[in-house]
Formats: C-alpha cells, sequence, structure tokens
C-alpha cells in the first residue's frame, strides 16, 4: 500500500491488519501521524514500512505489533522499518521489528522513544536501531538483539541519549575487516 498525503495537514494514518507479502509506503510534505493498531506486516524482499516523507512522522503503537523485511533486498533498502524523516515513537502498545537484509528501526533523521513504549528489534545482518541523527530515550521497554557482524545495538552519527525507562541490548556478532573504511569494526552494544 502507498498513500502520499500530499501537502494536507493534521494527516492520521491508522493500519491494522496482516500480510506475508506486502508493505506500507508514505510519501509527503507535512508531517503526519501513523498509528499501528495490530499491525502484522512482512515484506520478503524490502522494508515492511517505508516512510519515504522528509517530514517528522508521529507513530503511535497501540496492541500488539510486528515488521519484519526478508534476507534479499529489491532495492537495498535501510531497514525493516525505515523513515526519511524524524521517527518519533509514542503510545502503549507493543512493536516487534525484525530486520533479516540491514538494519531493524531506522531513520535517515533523529528518533525518539517515549515512556509507555515496548519495542523489541532482533536483527541477523546488521545494526538494531540506528539514526543518523540522534536517538533519544525518555523512558520504555526498549529491548534490541543483533548478531551480524560488526553490528551495533543503537548506532548514530549524533548523540545517544537515555533519560529513563529500561533498555537492554544484546550483541552477540563477530568481528569484521571494514575493506572500504580500511578497520575492524565490532560488534558493540
Amino acid at each position: 500500500i502507498t498513500a502520499n498525503h500530499g501537502s494536507k495537514k493534521d494527516i492520521c494514518y491508522v493500519v491494522s491488519g496482516t500480510t506475508a507479502n506486502g508493505s506500507l509506503t508514505i510519501l509527503g510534505d507535512k508531517k503526519y501521524e501513523l498509528k499501528l493498531t495490530g499491525v502484522d506486516i512482512t515484506n520478503p524482499d524490502s522494508a515492511a514500512i517505508n516512510l519515504l516523507s522528509k517530514k517528522r512522522a508521529f507513530i503511535v503503537v497501540e496492541g500488539s505489533n510486528k515488521v519484519s523485511d526478508g534476507a534479499t533486498s529489491q532495492n537495498d533498502h535501510k531497514g525493516a522499518f525505515y523513515g526519511k524523516g524524524n521517527m518519533l515513537f509514542s503510545g502503549s502498545g507493543s512493536l516487534e521489528v525484525y530486520g533479516n537484509y540491514n538494519n531493524g528501526i531506522h531513520s535517515a533523521d533523529y528518533i525518539l522513544f517515549s515512556a509507555g513504549n515496548n519495542i523489541y528489534v532482533k536483527t541477523t545482518q546488521n545494526h538494531g536501531i540506528k539514526a543518523n541523527d540522534g536517538i533519544i530515550i525518555n523512558g520504555g521497554i526498549i529491548n534490541v538483539e543483533t548478531a551480524g557482524e560488526g553490528a551495533k545495538g543503537l548506532n548514530s552519527e549524533d548523540d545517544i541519549v537515555v533519560n529513563g525507562g529500561r533498555t537492554t541490548v544484546i550483541c552477540t556478532g563477530n568481528g569484521m575487516w571494514d575493506t572500504e573504511d580500511q578497520e575492524t569494526k565490532g560488534a558493540a552494544c
């Protein structure tokens, strides 16, 4: 499903349902809300949720939700749950994210988690939660497991700030030699 709200304001997408071979893509020029209410999305060859709007996404998690990508990719996607803009999570539901190709949750901007969040991310190839411009955890329960070589549980090019809640990160991947950067990279929480 692709939704494009263009320049319309005050848009709220309410999403529920199950698919074993699908995805949700959102486009638009204004900030918006995405409410996940009982979602189970698996995309075997790309991102399960692909927020291509560069504007702020207010992501409200209600009930039990799960998203997963496959081990292959048609478009070299960056995460099972990807956003080009800020990703601000709220709500008291649960969200499970399984990244089998690249990162679990990835934002090209920053990610904020709020009190009440219950987020579980498991990746087999790369980072659990990656944000280019920072990760802010203001509470909630955040559990991350990574198994990829050189993978990081939480990875950001800017600050990672933890202001409360309970964050648990487990990394079991080995180190690796990065031929491009000519350096060793180790798995780390």
